[in-house]
């Protein structure tokens, strides 16, 4: 019977474990936006992006580096200290557009304006 009850109890204390968010408990959680979807975000939307950092371009008192996941890249640009080619980071960022109109086309580009690298596990979905 005790066992029996246990098992009752420890069902009982999962499911309602289970429908809390976990940031109840401490755990900081957030979802990861595919670089891809970036130009579907409006200008100044706060994204969450993981990948590796492939090219870096340092600028007097801030710089820039490229991060890219499975799929595709996009440049990020930071106040902060660049992190090395090859690493893979975490980010909070806010999304950008630079207008480039030339020749009656907007050759415009995307980008991201870090806001902090994170430095956590991360759930995708």
């Amino acid at each position: 019977m005790l066992l029996r009850n246990t098992g009752i109890l420890s069902i009982v204390v999962v499911g309602l474990v289970g429908c809390q968010q976990l940031s109840d408990f401490g755990i900081r959680t957030f979802l990861l936006t595919p670089i891809s979807a970036i130009e579907q975000k409006k200008d100044g939307a706060r994204v969450y992006l993981q990948g590796k950092v492939t090219h870096k371009a340092p600028f007097l008192g801030s710089g820039a580096y490229q991060l890219k996941d499975d799929s595709g890249s996009v440049w990020i640009v930071t106040t902060d200290t660049i992190p090395p080619v090859g690493e893979a980071v975490v980010i909070k960022g806010t999304v950008q557009y630079q207008s480039l109109p030339l020749a009656e086309q907007d050759w415009g580009e995307f980008y991201i304006l870090e806001l902090k690298q994170l430095e956590m596990e991360v759930t995708s979905r």
